[in-house]
Parts: C-alpha cells; sequence; structure tokens
C-alpha cells in the first residue's frame, strides 16, 4: 500500500510541471472535456458538475485490454470488488462502503439490479461495445429513486459511426482461456449501428471451476432533423459456471450454475425549444437463474426467474441560459418467481411510482443544484429523498464542491418473502451523507482531484436473531479520503488513485465486512503510433471477513495484497493489431474472499482485424 501512495505522491507533486505539454496522437480525452449524463441526469461537461464523477473511457478500456467490467471498476477511487476466485464467479462491489444491492448499476438506462436480492451478476458482464462507464459516488435517490444509496454506475454501449465496419478477434492464454469476438458498426447522415458477438471460455484454476459465455450487444438510433431521436439497445448475456467448492469449503466436482441476462431499451427524444426537452425511456431486464449438485443429494435445485419494465418520462425546461429545471415521472414493475426443490416456492411482485424534480442554477461563479424525489411502492408505502449540491468555480476547469443528501434501498422480493427468512413489514434501508471536494485541471490533459465523504445507514435489512427473519435491525457509518490525479505528458499517461475508508457496523463496533481501510492503484502508459505499453498496479489492505472453516466461526482479518498487470499491442497495418498482456505478473498469491484463491500468474495473446 504504501507503493501505491508514494506512487500517487509523486504524480500530484509533478502534475502542474506537465501541464502545459503538447498533446501527442493518441492523447486521451481529459475529464475536462468528458461528455457525462447520469449525474444530474443532464448531458454536460463533468466540469459543471457538483458530483465526484470517474468516467472509464473506451480508450481506457481497449489499452488495458480490460475484458470484464470488474477489472476497469477496480481503478475507481472509493470502489471495492470482491471476487470470489477465478473469472465468472460471485462479485461484489462497495462504493464509499456501500454493498452491492446499495449501488444502482445501468447499462443503457436499464436497471440490471436483481429484483430477487438486489445484487449485480458483475462477473457476467463484459466490455465489448462499451463506449464509457460513468460512476457518480453519493446518494442519488432523489434522481434515480432505490438502490442508489453509495452511487450510480452506469455503462453505456458504442454509437456507430463512419463508414461500415467489420471487425473480429481471438485470444487465448493461461487457464485454457479463449476469447473470440466479431461485430459490425457503422453510421451516416441521421442513422448509427453496432453489433457486437463475443465468447469466452476458462477451465479456471481448480477442478469444476470452469467459466463459459457468450454475449450478444446492439445499438440502433435514428435522428430526424426536426429535433427528435429514437435509438434501440439490447444485451444478452449467457453462461455456466462450475462451483469448485459446496458448504464450509468441500470439493464439488459437479456443482454449477446457469444464468441468463436478457436487457433491451427504447429512448425516445423531443426537443423543440427551451421548455420542450422531453425523452422516454422505455426499459425491460430479464433474468433467469439456474443451480444444482448432482453428486449431493441435500443441495436443492434451485432456480429463480424475474422481469422489470420500467417507463420513465423526463422532462428538461431550459428557463433560462442559467436555470435549467428537470421534472419527470417513473413507473417499475418488478416480478419475481423462485423454487427451491427442498422447499416452498416464492412468488412476488413489486411496484413502483416516483415523481422527481431537480433545479440547477448557475450564477458567475456558483452551480447549485437542488432536488427532491417521492417513491411510492406497494410492499412498503411512501418515502421522500432530497439532495443538495453547491460548485464554486476558481477557474472554467477548477472548482470546489460539496453536497448533502438522503438515500434508500427498497426491500427486495427476497428481504419480503424469501421462505423462512423474509420479512413483509420490513422498511426500506435509509442513508444521510455529505461530502466535499476539489476539482483541478491544469490544461487540459492534467486533472487532480480530492473528496472528504461521510454517510451514516439506518434500518439496514438482516437476520434478526430475535425472531430468525429479516429485520430493520442494523446501522452503519462509513466515512472517507479519496485522491486522484491523472498526467499526460508527451507519450506518457499517467493515472493514480488513493482511498482512506473508515468504516463501522455500528451494532459490533467492528470494521464493515470486506471493506478494506486503505487501497489504491496506479497506471502508467507509453503511446506511440504503431504501438503502446502499459503497467497498472492495484493494491488493498487487510479486510475483516469470517471464516466459516473453523467451528464456530470466528472473523478474522484476510490479508491485504497487490497485484501487477501488463499490457502490449502494435499495429501492423490499420487493419491488423497484435496484442499481449500478462496479470497477476509477479504471481503473488492472494483472496479476495477469504477461502477462494485468486488466479496466479497468467499470458494471453491475440489478434484483432478490421474490414
Amino acid at each position: 500500500m504504501r507503493t501505491v501512495l508514494y506512487f500517487f505522491l509523486t504524480l500530484l507533486l509533478t502534475a502542474s510541471a506537465f501541464a502545459d505539454e503538447p498533446e501527442t496522437q493518441e492523447d486521451d480525452t481529459s475529464n475536462s472535456y468528458q461528455i457525462t449524463v447520469t449525474a444530474d441526469r443532464l448531458e454536460e461537461p463533468v466540469t459543471d458538475k457538483t458530483d465526484a464523477i470517474t468516467v472509464i473511457t473506451h480508450e481506457e478500456i481497449e489499452r488495458q485490454q480490460w475484458h470484464y467490467v470488474n477489472d476497469a471498476l477496480r481503478q475507481v477511487p472509493g470502489l471495492v470488488l470482491a471476487q470470489s476466485g477465478s473469472p465468472g464467479k460471485v462479485t461484489s462491489v462497495f462504493l464509499r462502503g456501500a454493498g452491492s444491492s446499495q449501488v444502482l448499476v445501468l447499462m443503457d438506462g436499464v436497471p440490471l439490479n436483481s429484483p430477487y436480492f438486489g445484487g449485480i451478476n458483475f462477473e457476467d458482464l463484459t466490455t465489448e461495445n462499451i463506449e464509457r462507464i460513468e460512476v457518480i459516488k453519493g446518494p442519488q435517490s432523489p434522481l434515480y429513486g432505490s438502490d442508489s444509496i453509495g452511487g450510480v454506475i452506469q455503462i453505456f454501449t458504442r454509437r456507430g459511426s463512419g463508414p461500415a465496419q467489420i471487425h473480429a478477434g481471438f485470444e487465448g492464454g493461461s487457464f485454457q482461456t479463449f476469447r473470440e469476438k466479431a461485430g459490425i458498426s457503422g453510421g451516416q447522415d441521421n442513422v448509427n449501428y453496432s453489433l457486437e458477438f463475443s465468447r469466452q471460455d476458462s477451465n479456471g484454476i481448480l477442478e469444476n471451476d470452469e467459466f463459459n459465455e457468450t454475449v450478444f450487444s446492439g445499438r440502433a438510433g435514428y435522428n430526424w432533423n426536426n429535433g427528435n431521436s429514437i435509438d434501440f439497445t439490447g444485451q444478452i448475456f449467457d453462461s455456466n459456471a462450475g462451483l469448485p467448492f459446496d458448504f464450509v469449503f468441500l470439493p464439488a466436482l459437479l456443482q454449477n450454475q446457469d444464468t441468463t441476462t436478457k436487457l433491451f431499451s427504447t429512448n425516445f427524444g423531443h426537443h423543440n425549444g427551451n421548455l420542450l426537452n422531453l425523452n422516454v425511456l422505455l426499459t425491460v431486464a430479464d433474468r433467469d437463474y439456474h443451480y444444482e449438485n448432482p453428486e449431493n443429494t441435500f443441495a436443492p435445485i434451485q432456480d429463480n426467474a424475474s422481469t422489470s419494465y420500467q417507463i420513465t418520462f423526463q422532462n428538461d425546461f431550459q428557463l433560462s441560459e442559467t436555470n435549467t429545471l428537470s421534472a419527470g415521472y417513473e413507473y417499475e414493475h418488478e416480478s419475481v418467481e423462485a423454487s427451491d426443490s427442498n422447499g416452498p416456492s416464492l412468488d412476488q411482485i413489486i411496484e413502483n411510482h416516483g415523481l422527481f424534480a431537480q433545479e440547477k442554477l448557475e450564477w458567475q461563479h456558483f452551480i447549485l443544484t437542488a432536488g427532491a424525489r417521492y417513491d411510492h411502492f406497494n410492499s412498503f408505502g411512501d418515502t421522500v429523498n432530497p439532495r443538495i449540491g453547491v460548485a464554486y468555480k476558481f477557474t472554467e476547469t477548477s472548482k470546489v464542491r460539496g453536497s448533502y443528501g438522503r438515500g434508500f434501498r427498497a426491500p427486495s422480493a427476497g428481504d419480503l418473502a424469501f421462505p423462512f427468512y423474509g420479512n413483509p413489514d420490513l422498511k426500506p434501508e435509509k442513508s444521510e451523507s455529505w461530502e466535499v471536494g476539489i476539482d483541478h485541471y491544469l490544461g487540459s490533459r492534467t486533472t487532480i482531484s480530492g473528496s472528504w465523504f461521510h454517510n451514516d445507514y439506518t434500518d439496514l435489512i438482516t437476520f434478526d436473531p430475535n425472531t430468525f427473519i429479516a429485520g430493520n435491525v442494523a446501522e452503519a457509518m462509513t466515512q472517507g479520503l479519496e485522491l486522484s490525479a491523472s498526467v499526460q505528458y508527451g507519450s506518457w499517461n499517467l493515472w493514480g488513485g488513493y482511498t482512506y475508508l473508515d468504516s463501522e457496523d455500528k451494532s459490533t463496533g467492528l470494521q464493515l465486512f470486506r471493506r478494506p481501510k486503505h487501497f489504491g492503484n496506479f497506471r502508467i502508459a507509453y503511446l506511440q503510433p504503431k504501438w503502446a505499453a502499459s503497467f497498472s498496479l492495484i493494491a488493498y489492505s487487510e479486510r475483516l471477513e469470517t471464516d466459516f472453516t473453523a467451528f464456530p466461526s470466528v472473523n478474522v482479518f484476510n490479508p491485504g495484497y497487490s497485484k501487477s498487470d501488463i499490457a502490449f499491442h502494435y499495429q501492423i497495418v490499420p487493419s491488423l493489431r497484435l496484442k499481449a498482456r500478462v496479470e497477476n505478473l509477479f504471481d503473488k498469491e492472494y483472496k479476495e474472499v477469504l477461502g477462494f484463491p485468486a488466479p496466479g500468474i497468467g499470458a494471453y495473446a491475440g489478434v484483432e482485424a478490421t474490414f
């Protein structure tokens, strides 16, 4: 961890000296010019936001050769992932200490959070056909409703442009890993389109540790000259994973799970003058899950299926050049069916109506956003959550900012009705948060950001030992410091981040599970017109976990670790590129989740062609 902190401090101290250096041909677009839409639900540059924002670009994903979204998210200050072993295994995300069910994840506006227990199948999300990932930190319930206590992660697929291009690629390497992909994209006049297919297969690092996945991703759009537009997106993730461990980490040779997720969205926009800027978004998410362990006669066969429909109306009223009022209505319908061969089944429907409004004022050097949202759930009733953010801009690209807000997470279908556990009388989880920060852009290619945040959580849903069912019985606190910096100097690109996280379970006084106190990352890349090379490092301090191999189980600290990767590509001709990378370069032994070893050193190489 000291190594990461030293790297970050060096990057911070040298940033201003590099601010005015010339750009290179492959220079990234810096955050000062990034247009984002998730924060404030408005299409604006990052410099005009009052939130703490991290943007991961398509160029970064390609350079580092990140094949899964969780690999890219590990670079975000304030965000921790914990994967249960090799690729394809259950992965949890913690954003400023908030858990997976308290972080809203969207793909082109489609909510990915499972209606069953609120978590995300991050292990299934690949980076093919992704344009960028926006991470908005802090409570976003005033605009996005439930599940956004810790923040919002939104993934955007690529819009095609230019003449039609067909591309294909192949990669192979360690652990009998093979990846194939092919796609087509293009756009002209008012039409754009992109379609991508990919397949991944890996044997993992243990017996019955394989992971196989097929992914389809598509997008098409049309813009009329009269201000109307329509976009369609669709994704299918179909995976099968072997689960090498049974109860208390006993070997399991046949245990496996199948997961299929289908996402669809239609976004219609009508823009006619300052007072009519209407967007209508219709989304559908369909999920199917199957689990079985044929060699264990006591293991139940589990099936669950869920479908979510959501329609959102939002209009942005441009009251003046410095005053924008955004208002909208959102309806969501979730249905969950689950069966267990050893017990009763579940059939639950949750509906919600939401109304939201936010006003954004810009006056001289000040930016003020103030808004609130009202939600009515058929499961528990009403909730109102406000938020206010303010920023003062010293210059066009440098500002101090602060915000205060409340958030909530509605009880999921599993929380309300899961056999032997669910409680239909549950209330929503609640949060109250504030933060202060600074964003400083030196020139167009150097960025320094810092945030101090504090979150209080109440009515957290967990097992109540007094009633033996779920209850709103837990409270928690998280607070900490996030620092990040990026420098682009000639052919060199450097990034660094560090997070200090103080967390406490108020009922026990202990640190929250799987939340390290210190973590950070460092990346450096050297870019040339025909080739590029990069090095990346992530590091985590120890994390508190429960050791279930002991009887009775005990809390222990999972040791900290660091992991380094390198990546390289060479452009043979404009239409042909060779790629290679090494993961876990120094073959470190570590476990992101106690009991589940992570892969050792792995080498991969491949080729990509464009026609």
